[in-house]
């Protein structure tokens, strides 16, 4: 089991790999194997593996591919094409997972005297069509009854046919389920997001019996390498967007545009702009043509320019319908609004739509003129826009792809594998650097989303319900640390966006060394004073300029703050933070990853603002959560002193105020840490959590095991009385509202009310 993280470069590896195992010999200078095999579950990704092979070794003899034109030589037999790769002279085999169930029979009886090494790509999934209906037949024959309707997992066609009969029948025992396939075939299986029965079957015994895979290459190690970005970051939901746009009122003007010849941006009276959201305040999945309008114009006004304005993005449908419409509908609204812009639609079959006077219309008829290789086709630069339903949501590489627009329900491991699609690193020829990714998601809910990534990077946090006032309470956070002036800020604005463009990297040191050397000589007296309060503080400015960096980058898409010194403190920050972000803050300046991006004129009256900036591969945080740490008047530290003075009120001062706040967030802090406590904040009001016994249960038990720390305590919290009662709710009010505070402070400053406490 090799688990790579899904566009860190798979594909190259598995080519690495075959000709690796191809080529490798024994101690007595013998092959080990006589044949390797890929197999691949779609033709794009066939030809994503020939190239990646040609690449390690281009002679003709190296490779054998079991596709159309290899049928046609073996006079139209799929299994003599077959049988004449695995017994000519190529070394490596890619063959499709529908091919697999004879490839396997072949190998363990006509060739059972050769070895093979078997490589599986099985991290592609969800077929339909008439591909799905291949699956299924194969699934079916295996004894596996599948529903028509079903989508078919290739994980699971492959883990199907390499587990016995036997094994079928105990298949809940992972302890009887015994390695599958014949002692002449080794597999490597190679998956991004491996499931429990793939990683049975393929992993490797650990030291306490459960498997693990052979070699892992995190998603969160991809991204802190730099080889593919973090697509949660410009995650959005439409409700959220509309929100937030609403919030802007008389200061919001969005980037959507009046003029029909595709020129430069203009701004629109905010007004207008509004009116324009308000339409789509009440959008139904059903309404494609007011979808269609939104996701057009939000990709003109933020996608479309990026990477030398040769960016893309894919719409993700639910049905053939779905995709069939929204290309009628989208073609239409474009050709309406004279945008230059065109869009491909890949499906598979046919689809009939009376509505639309749609019969048997197939991918050929919908794209007229195109031919049937859609991935290359969508490579012109005049095809920005994909609309998709089944296909090109695993295993399609194309790193133009900055936005994906989804109208369609991606349960767990389905959102990790569709929305990895924007996860591609590039460098446009100019030189600007792909560093930010958009997804407007009409369907799915964000934590559900979020779930589904925690599998595969543990740290992964979706941005939700974000407020836009943020930027400005955390840009006055940041000032009063005092660390750099507003004098700073414009000298590096001026050396930023002056001299028409052209940037001076020693004006641009001279303006942001003080605020460097002002942290650093800070830094050094705490350290030498041995201050952690003071080293503290300066650990959260330096998170709160990344902070705010991530924030404004996202917030200003889609709210004009009708100022430029945002955007300049923005990009003030943004190299700051660089030079902070390492363990001896007394590193050196180096500008050298400093590069001008393109700049778009606003009608300020002020210099020149680009509106977006070099943006850092930095770790994922919630903005709900921006600045969130704590402070001189951090509200949970208000808060734990209320209960704090309400517990000494209830016990006649018996216990001392240090005792209490030690025991309070002891037992809180441990109570939270209980699934049903946490899950149970987070879907009910305060006074329904506070009557809940799960809440007096753990609180408990948190008791129990903290009484050789706080003895009386826990003895009055383990007791049955009315004191005992309000003990456990005000603990449960404190735990209630600090964790709303971290999550949902608006909600926590209405629970305030309720508790009790305030």
């Amino acid at each position: 089991m090799i688990e790579h993280s899904a566009g860190s470069g798979k594909t190259n590896t598995i080519a690495w790999s075959a000709h690796r195992l191809a080529r490798l010999h024994d101690t007595a200078n013998n092959k080990v194997f006589d044949k390797v095999l890929i197999i691949s579950d779609r033709k794009v990704l066939d030809r994503q593996l020939q190239d990646a092979v040609d690449q390690v070794d281009d002679s003709s003899s190296s490779l054998a591919m079991i596709d159309s034109a290899a049928v046609r030589r073996s006079g139209g037999s799929k299994s003599r094409a077959l049988l004449d790769a695995l017994t000519g002279p190529a070394l490596i085999v890619v063959v499709t997972i529908q091919t697999f169930p004879y490839v396997k029979s072949l190998l363990e009886t006509t060739l059972g005297d050769k070895n093979f090494a078997v490589i599986i790509d099985e991290a592609h999934t969800s077929q339909s069509g008439k591909t799905a209906a291949e699956l299924k037949k194969v699934l079916t024959e295996g004894g596996e009854q599948i529903a028509e309707d079903e989508t078919v997992d290739t994980q699971d066609v492959v883990n199907d046919l390499l587990t016995s009969d036997e094994e079928r029948e105990q298949r809940i025992s992972a302890e009887t389920a015994a390695r599958a396939g014949a002692k002449n075939i080794s597999f490597l299986a190679f998956t991004a997001t491996p499931k429990a029965k793939t990683k049975t079957l393929f992993g490797r015994p650990s030291e306490d019996r459960k498997p693990v895979s052979f070699d892992v290459y995190t998603m969160r190690q991809a991204i802190e390498e730099g080889f593919i970005l973090d697509v949660l970051r410009g995650y959005q939901t439409y409700k959220t967007a509309f929100e937030i746009e609403r919030r802007g009122k008389d200061g919001v003007v969005t980037s959507i545009t009046s003029d029909d010849d595709g020129d430069a941006d203009s701004l629109v009276d905010p007004k207008v702009a509004t009116r324009k959201i308000m339409r789509f305040k009440d959008l139904h999945p059903s309404n494609i043509g007011q979808k269609v309008e939104l996701i057009v114009e939000h990709f003109r006004a933020n996608v479309a320019h990026l990477l030398d304005g040769q960016a893309k993005a894919m719409v993700v449908t639910d049905s053939r319908q779905a995709a069939v419409r929204y290309k009628v509908e989208t073609d239409k609204y474009i050709r309406t609004k004279g945008y230059g812009i065109k869009t491909i639609v890949a499906y598979s079959g046919d689809i009939d739509d009376a509505d639309y006077g749609l019969e048997k219309a197939t991918e050929a008829t919908m794209n007229p003129g195109l031919g049937t290789d859609l991935a290359r086709e969508f490579k012109h630069p005049d095809y920005r826009l994909m609309l998709v339903a089944e296909k090109f949501q695993t295993g399609f590489d194309q790193p133009l792809l900055c936005g994906m627009y989804v109208d369609k329900k991606l349960p767990d491991v389905h959102a990790v594998q569709a929305l990895s699609r924007l996860n591609r690193t590039y460098r446009a020829p100019s030189g600007e650097q792909k560093d930010k990714t958009f997804v407007l998601d009409f369907v799915n809910n964000p934590k559900d989303v979020q779930d589904a990534f925690l599998h595969y990077y543990t740290e992964a946090h979706v941005e939700t319900q974000t407020d836009p006032n943020q930027v400005h309470r955390l840009a006055t956070k940041i000032a009063q640390e005092r660390i750099y002036t507003p004098g700073d800020v414009e000298r590096y604005a001026e050396a930023w966006w002056g001299s028409g463009g052209s940037q001076s990297h020693s004006a641009l040191a001279a303006a942001i060394t003080p605020a460097r050397d002002e942290f650093v000589g800070r830094w050094a007296q705490a350290t030498e004073a041995y201050d952690s309060e003071a080293l503290n503080r300066l650990r959260e400015f330096r998170k709160d300029c990344g902070s705010y960096v991530r924030l404004y980058d996202f917030m200003s898409q889609v709210v004009d703050y009708g100022t430029t010194d945002l955007e300049k403190l923005a990009e003030f920050l943004r190299q700051l933070v660089r030079l902070l972000a390492v363990d001896n803050p007394t590193a050196d300046v180096d500008l050298s990853g400093v590069v001008l991006k393109r700049v778009r004129q606003i009608d300020q009256g002020k210099a020149a603002i680009g509106l977006s900036g070099d943006q850092e591969a930095l770790a994922l945080k919630g903005i709900t959560g921006v600045g969130s740490g704590v402070t001189r008047d951090d509200p949970q530290q208000v808060l734990l002193s209320e209960v704090i003075e309400k517990i000494n009120d209830l016990f006649g001062g018996e216990f001392a105020d240090p005792q209490i706040g030690g025991f309070v967030t002891a037992a809180a802090g441990m109570a939270e840490e209980a699934p049903r406590i946490a899950e149970q904040i987070d879907n009910n009001a305060i006074d329904q959590f506070l009557i809940s016994p799960d809440l007096r249960e753990t609180l408990t038990d948190a008791a129990v095991l903290n009484e050789g720390a706080f003895g009386k305590l826990t003895q009055a919290l383990t007791g049955e009385s009315e004191r005992t009662d309000e003990f456990i709710r005000l603990i449960g009010a404190y735990l209630y509202q600090s964790r709303r505070a971290r999550t949902d402070p608006e909600e926590a400053a209405d629970a305030e009310g309720d508790s009790g406490i305030r």
